[in-house]
């Protein structure tokens, strides 16, 4: 497909407006970029707008009105409610990432001070083959957030299933690992990626998660673009 003839996939409402008031070599360079992201068009417009509504709804980049936005967008895509809503969920559900490497940086301190035991106690290494079953993969940021707090680990991890539960594995794949782009989680990206393309989810799939990310990351050059046209005005 010619990337002129690739779908602008607006990252705000008045996304027109915006691209209208930039210097004509920029906005053509822009439209260019966005439209040459999504030239393969991998993934159907349901799961396009699903996975911007994840990133919107992450925690790095929420705002109420793109999130108000991105609703919309999906809704008109003929996304279901279940699906809306697992989506919904399962961004909010990332706050595992905060226990990655922080996690483990507590642990050891916890260990060197003596108020932990270095070693793993009976029943740990269960409990993640346990999980990796239940949840498809296993995560090097688990063991700090287990050995700090195993009772809150189970919980969240129980939450996480019941979300994930409204969405197909293909779009649980691409939500989270939109979410890892997005955090950055450096350290679960590379294990849900392996864990993408072991399901049969294609390479290529998985870069346009990856152009979807970096392009949803000038939403923030918008916000503060309206607030320059609101000033002009």
């Amino acid at each position: 497909m010619n990337s002129i003839e690739s779908p602008i996939v607006p990252l705000q409402e008045n996304h027109e407006e915006v691209i209208e008031a930039l210097p004509g070599e920029v906005a053509a360079a822009f439209e260019k970029m966005c439209r040459t992201g999504l030239r393969n068009k991998r993934l159907s417009d349901v799961e396009r707008e699903l996975v911007l509504l994840g990133i919107a709804v992450s925690i790095q980049f929420y705002d109420t009105n793109g999130v108000r936005f991105r609703l919309r967008q999906a809704r008109s895509a003929g996304a279901t409610r279940d699906q809306i809503l697992g989506v919904i969920l399962l961004g909010g559900g990332q706050g595992s990432h905060t226990y990655g490497k922080p996690g483990d940086s507590f642990l050891a301190i916890a260990i060197e001070l003596g108020l932990i035991p270095e070693k793993d106690p009976e029943g740990v290494e269960a409990a993640n083959a346990g999980l990796e079953r239940r949840r498809g993969f296993r995560s090097k940021n688990w063991r700090g957030f287990m050995r700090l707090d195993p009772v809150f680990f189970a919980a969240y991890h129980d939450y996480m299933a019941s979300a994930v539960a409204l969405l197909d594995e293909r779009l649980t794949e691409l939500l989270i690992i939109a979410a890892d782009v997005v955090a950055p989680n450096l350290v679960d990206a590379g294990t849900h990626i392996r864990s993408a393309l072991s399901r049969g989810i294609p390479l290529e799939d998985i870069v346009e998660v990856f152009n979807l990310a970096m392009l949803a990351a000038w939403k923030s050059s918008f916000i503060a673009a309206n607030e320059l046209l609101a000033e002009v005005d």
